[in-house]
């Protein structure tokens, strides 16, 4: 597969679209259902605040070229509500950067318990595209990342558009 800058690689769900997903050089778009109506809402997973730029940025400019409002997740596994404020203030502080280079953008932020690839699946039945970032770890993907790509393309109710760091 050959990919550009801005170029991305779109495909239906099976094996080589879920390789594709995780490992594409370029943003990799998976669609397992057709979408029916539009939500004009994009989702964005952030699972590191400091290594998301790249989805942000795909997600912003999606966002943007649909008129579509952006909603910025991030969740908390520990049922603690101390680490989920945590969460929260964390994300706040992270929209706000990029609000400013994005000051049209209706963005918004949800902290959500439970497991990320659950979560992000069940939002996908109100947007019209979810982004997850692809992270690596040590030189390759971290395996928390990738199971929770799988997750999110085999049970999305629209595209998932997977973006690699930059």
């Amino acid at each position: 597969m050959y990919c550009v800058s801005h170029a991305f690689a779109a495909m239906t769900l099976g094996s080589v679209s879920r390789y594709t997903a995780v490992h594409a050089p370029c943003p990799a778009v998976v669609v397992r259902e057709e979408a029916t109506s539009a939500h004009r809402l994009v989702a964005v997973g952030i699972r590191n605040p400091e290594d998301c730029a790249a989805a942000l940025a795909f997600a912003f400019e999606e966002a943007q070229f649909r008129k579509a409002a952006l909603l910025a997740v991030r969740t908390c596994q520990s049922p603690d509500s101390h680490a989920g404020a945590q969460a929260a203030r964390e994300l706040d502080d992270l929209l706000n950067d990029w609000r400013g280079k994005y000051p049209d953008a209706d963005a918004s932020q949800d902290v959500v318990h439970g497991h990320p690839g659950r979560v992000l699946a069940d939002i996908s039945l109100n947007a019209d595209l979810v982004v997850l970032g692809r992270h690596s770890a040590n030189g390759g993907l971290a395996p928390s990342t990738a199971g929770v790509i799988h997750v999110v393309v085999s049970h999305a109710h629209g595209p998932v558009v997977t973006v690699p760091s930059a």
